[in-house]
């Protein structure tokens, strides 16, 4: 099971105040929530097949306001158990947040691929659908 707290991308999102951390228990447990909302955070690490390397990359690198755009372009995906690619994505459980990043496995270890793109509102909820199984 994925951990927030384990992520590459935590650190640019705490910096930025879009997202909050929540101790507890003397510093051993951290949750946590999204500011605006404070929605607690969950997040999915899916793997996908080389095929669908080209599709995942026009999602991580989409702008806001192309985000159903996009989708559609890229169809559907299917995950794969130890795939080339891999895509975090933290979510808030309201599902108006999602912030995402692709990974590339390559020399026995996931390298980032793209940069940490952030959605709010009904983007997200339309991403979280498309990319998160329940």
């Amino acid at each position: 099971m994925a951990n927030i707290k384990n992520m590459e991308m935590t650190e640019g999102l705490l910096a930025s105040g879009k997202i909050k951390e929540h101790r507890s228990f003397f510093g051993l447990f951290s949750s946590f929530t999204y500011s605006e909302t404070g929605g607690k955070l969950q997040c999915a690490q899916p793997e996908y097949g080389q095929q669908s390397g080209p599709a995942l990359k026009m999602i991580a690198s989409a702008k806001a306001g192309t985000v159903a755009e996009t989708m559609a372009r890229a169809g559907k995906l299917h995950t794969q158990p130890n795939g080339s690619f891999r895509l975090d994505v933290v979510y808030s459980a309201e599902r108006d947040f999602v912030a995402v990043q692709l990974f590339h496995y390559a020399d026995y270890h996931f390298t980032a691929a793209s940069v940490v793109n952030v959605f709010e509102g009904e983007e997200a909820s339309l991403l979280v659908s498309a990319l998160v199984a329940e």
